[in-house]
């Protein structure tokens, strides 16, 4: 007998004829079985990792269009929704997502730079074509809107007042902590008393 079981034909019919169970009258009929393989979680010998440049793209897309958008553009590469988020974040994977990829955050924060950039420009054309005639022909309803939307500008190019929050460009403000020496007072010392 083998260590995994696999008996030839004979042994079988001898074992079974000892174990007590009647043969059925037509014989137990020819012995045959397969071996399947048995599908592993994770990924597979030969599986490829998605190119660095599709989760650049799928990453991209999912922060400037959103994410239904970037899970639509997933799934035509079968790309799961978990990988979307991660791809989002700068991970590389959901396992690594509270470890980004340098190369990845770095290429999502430049487009955005980019981006913000024109808008800025197109933000400068639409202010200087503001000009007081047109103000002047607007209804009340119109120079509330125009005004509501001025201070939405003004918060939005302000600086971002606390120290320890990302600002705009994606770097980390300097915390400064300051410590002063404790004064103490002579009771707080333990009193050594000397021969003279």
């Amino acid at each position: 007998m083998s260590p995994m079981g696999i008996v030839s034909d004979s042994d079988f019919l001898n074992e079974f004829n000892n174990s007590g169970v009647e043969i059925p009258v037509d014989g137990p009929g020819p012995i045959t079985g397969s071996i399947e393989e048995i599908k592993q979680s994770g990924r597979s010998e030969g599986d490829t990792n998605v190119p660095d440049v599709l989760r650049k793209i799928i990453g991209e897309h999912s922060q400037l269009e959103g994410r239904s958008s970037a899970l639509e553009l997933a799934g035509a590469f079968g790309i799961s929704p978990s990988s979307v988020s991660a791809y989002n974040a700068g991970a590389t994977s959901t396992a690594t997502i509270d470890k980004p990829k340098d190369e990845l955050i770095e290429y999502l924060n430049d487009r955005k730079k980019k981006l913000s950039k024109r808008a800025m420009k197109k933000l400068g054309i639409a202010l200087a074509r503001l000009d007081n005639t047109k103000l002047a022909d607007c209804t009340g309803p119109q120079l509330a809107h125009v005004a509501l939307t001025m201070s939405n500008v003004v918060k939005n190019l302000e600086p971002s007042s606390t120290n320890s929050s990302d600002n705009d460009r994606g770097v980390k403000a300097p915390v400064f902590v300051i410590m002063t020496p404790q004064v103490k007072s002579e009771d707080a010392y333990a009193v050594i008393h000397s021969r003279e």
